[in-house]
Parts: structure tokens; sequence; C-alpha cells
């Protein structure tokens, strides 16, 4: 059939032909690309893209600190002395996350991102140089580290916000998908590099152990110096209306100081020194108070609800981080770093595959009956593990855990973003934030004191308890709460 207006011949006729002719095939190809978000992640915007580059590198440095207990141990540090060390750490982020976390929208978040890598470098430099246990205890405090190769720092909570804002509700669960994915693959491959870096060195000739962990350190300094060009590379589109209207404001002063100066204008003595008592009072309006964000009834109310049911699942997730896990097969199975390295990035690869399938689930079920469906299976798997007598089955129930442990990490972070206020997303993220990483910091000491009795299946048993808990909270309260967009 010719186009209307153009002879018969014509080529965007002949391609509108041969599309439609193919069109049914197609079609079942694109159905998937949007049931994965693949479609949506290409109209992502160009600041999602880089966040998402920037997350991955991140994971990538934090899946090489999975192996930070025996790191620790090969320097000669007890267990009790562990757990202390990476509760520590933990504390440490708490405060370094809450501040910059809560300055982000006033400040800039492109600006607070480069501070926090400057941060992560500098602390994966002082491990690789230092091996006294009172520097490298308080460079874990002030700087970043990743004490079981989980998230740590500001960096999640800016980087989840922004993408919010980024991107309107119908995409966000795709994008907080993919986002989990991105950070998957990167911890994976992370996860594999450290344990077969470590494994090859050590088998060389004059290599030691803490000279091989050393390695790893370095390798986390530079993939920060990566994160620091990245975040440099962010649009203003990223930052929040507020801190750029604030901008503008700065940029008009300055502007009208420079009209003054060049059109110098004779001023009545009463009229100067009302000027000069308005000049001096200027500096007041940059206290630290104003640069503070403030909640709404509505997010209070919210965060009362939200607040115990995260530090539940927080404190479980202390309980049985990675680092943990890696420790316990590798004392009870005595299990060398380079399997322990293949085991987490076979478990991150299953867990890749689950977080494409959960954006799926969630557009069929919802947000919240996802997080449920996904996340209690995760919790009975958990408790499973120490009940496995020997290392085939305890591996087999760790990697199917992985494949449904971290599924309801996007959904949860789609529906907390759609239920709270636009303007208050990155102070609400941020709040729960701090009380995430204040739970998870009181997991390992627990962890460490079974630990050094012999009995760290009561930390995984105690875990998989809490998680259930969160499970049923979460249902109770959150099945029925509206959308946003609603």
């Amino acid at each position: 059939m010719a186009c209307e207006g153009e002879p018969a011949s014509s080529s965007s006729c002949l391609s509108i032909e041969s599309t439609d002719e193919f069109l049914p095939r197609r079609s079942k190809f694109v159905q998937f690309l949007h049931e994965i978000g693949f479609l949506t992640l290409l109209k992502a915007p160009y600041d999602v893209r880089i966040l998402l580059i920037q997350h991955t590198a991140r994971s990538f440095a934090f899946g090489t600190s999975t192996l930070i207990t025996l790191y620790l141990s090969a320097l000669g540090f007890p267990d009790h002395i562990i757990g202390l060390f990476m509760t520590a750490t933990l504390i440490g982020d708490l405060v370094i996350s809450s501040v910059l976390s809560l300055f982000a929208d006033t400040l800039g978040r492109r600006k607070i991102l480069m501070v926090a890598c400057a941060s992560m470098c500098l602390s994966g430099l002082i491990f690789v140089l230092s091996d006294n246990i009172y520097v490298l205890f308080y460079s874990s405090i002030i700087g970043i580290i990743s004490p079981s190769g989980k998230e740590v720092g500001p960096f999640r909570t800016i980087e989840e916000s922004t993408v919010a804002h980024l991107t309107p509700d119908s995409m966000r669960s795709d994008v907080y998908s993919w986002y989990a994915l991105f950070g998957r693959v990167g911890m994976a491959l992370g996860t594999v590099f450290c344990g077969s870096l470590v494994e090859a060195l050590h088998d060389r000739e004059g290599w030691s152990n803490v000279g091989a962990y050393r390695v790893i350190y370095l390798v986390y300094s530079l993939m920060a110096l990566f994160m620091f060009v990245a975040s440099y590379y962010l649009s203003e589109e990223c930052e929040l209306e507020s801190f750029r209207k604030r901008v503008r404001g700065v940029d008009d002063a300055i502007s009208l100081l420079l009209q003054d100066v060049e059109e110098p204008q004779e001023v009545a003595p009463d009229d100067t020194l009302i000027a000069e008592e308005v000049v001096a009072s200027k500096p007041r309006t940059t206290r630290i108070a104003e640069y503070l964000p403030t909640l709404s009834a509505h997010s209070r109310k919210l965060l009362l609800i939200l607040l115990p049911l995260f530090f539940l699942d927080s404190f479980g997730a202390g309980l049985s981080g990675n680092g943990w896990l890696s420790y316990y097969f590798s004392r009870k199975f005595h299990v060398k770093e380079g399997s322990l390295g293949s085991i987490l990035f076979s478990a991150n690869v299953i867990a890749v595959g689950a977080a494409l399938v959960a954006a799926s689930i969630s557009k069929r079920i919802g947000l919240v009956q996802t997080m449920l469906l996904t996340h209690i299976p995760s919790a009975m798997l958990l408790g499973l593990i120490p009940t496995a007598g020997n290392f085939q089955i305890a591996v087999l129930l760790f990697v199917i855990r992985a494949g449904t442990h971290e599924m309801d990490q996007a959904p949860r972070q789609a529906y907390v973003s759609s239920i709270v206020l636009k303007e208050e997303r990155t102070t609400i993220m941020a709040i729960v934030g701090v009380v995430r990483t204040l739970s998870i910091s009181t997991g390992p000491i627990v962890t460490g004191m079974f630990a050094e009795q012999g009995q760290m299946w009561i930390s995984f048993e105690l875990a998989t308890a809490v998680k259930v808990l969160y499970d049923i909270g979460i249902l109770l309260l959150f099945l029925g709460m509206k959308l946003e967009s609603h």
C-alpha cells in the first residue's frame, strides 16, 4: 500500500510494510524487554545512567572487601575484636552517612557524592599502608569501608532519591530493579576477583597473607577514584529544585553587587546605616540550621511505622552478612579464598537474574506482595544453612537463598519513594538509612560473641526470626496503603 502523498516506491513505505510483516515476532521480543524493564532503561535520563555506572563500580569495590574478616584474622585479631571492629565501622558509617545525606539536598548531591568518594578512597589507602589496629580502627570509623560487602555510606540514599525524582512512577520500579541488578553484577565480579586474586597471590612465592589482602584494598581505592570522576560528570538535573534556587539566588545577588559597583549611587547617611545593618545581618541566614531539612506531619507519622520494621530487617542482615557467612564456611568447612569467591560469585549471578524477575512480578501482583513473596523464603533458607550436614548442601542453600535475598530491594525502594513527598525523599531515605545502619551495626557484635564460642549458628537462626517478624509487620501495616500517584 502506498503512503498518502508519496509514491508507492517510497523507502518509508517499504520500511513500514517490512515492519508490519515481522510485527508478531517482534512484539513478543519487545514484550519480553518490557517485562524485564529494559525498554525503561533505554529511556532513562543521562544522570540515571551515570548513577548506574557509579553503583556498579562501588559494588565491585564493596565486593572485594567481603573477605575483611579473614584479613583481620590474618593480622592476628581474635574473633570478638573482629566483631567489635565491624560494629565500629558501621557506627562510623552511621555518623558519616547521616551527616552527608541530610545536607545533600541543600549543599548539592554531586558535591556530597564526591566528598564520600574521596573518603572511601582514603580509607582504602590506609588499609593498604598500615597494619596497626588503632589506625585501621579509626580509619574505618571516619572513612567508608564495607565490613560485609554490603552498601555503606551516603551513596545509596542520594542515588535512590535522585533516581526517584528523575523518573516517573511508572518507570521507577524498573529502574530500581536494574539499579539492583547492576549492583549485583558489580558485587559478583568483585567477590570472584577478590577471592581469585588473593588465592593466586598466596600461591606465589614471596607473598604473605596480609600482603595479598592489601592488594585488594588498593583496587578498592582505585574504584573509589573512578567513582569520584563519575560523580563530577553528573548534570545539574540531579539536584533538588531548592538547591537550584539557592544557587540562582546567589548568582542574582552577585550580579546585583557587581551592578552596584559599576554604577555607584549616592546614599544618605541614614540609608547607609540601614544598608550596613542589612549586610551585617545576611551571614546569619547561612547558619547550619538553614541547610537542615524539615519533615511534614505525614512523613513523621510514616517514619514511626517504617523505622521499627526496617530496624528488625537490618538487625537480621547484620547477624548474617556475607562477611560472616564467608567466615562460617571457612571455619566449618575449611574453604579456601578462591572457592569462597566462586561461591559468592555464583550467588550474585543468581541474584542478578532474580532482580529482573522481581521487576516482572511486581508489575503483576504489586510492590508489597512482591516484597513478601521473596523475603519470607529468603529468611527461611538462611535458617536452614546451619542445619546442613555437609559443605555441598550448605552451599546449595546459600546459592538458592541468594536468588530471593534481595529480590525485595527494588520493590521496597520503589514503594517507599512512592508513599513519601518528593521534596522529602532524600531526608526520609537518609533517616531510614541511618536506622538501618545502626541496627546492622549491632549484629556483628552478637555474631562475634557466638563465633568466639563456636556457636555461630545461633546468630543465623536469630536472624531468621527477626526477618520473619519484619515480614509480618509489612503484611499488617502496608498491604493496603495507596501510592503517591493515587
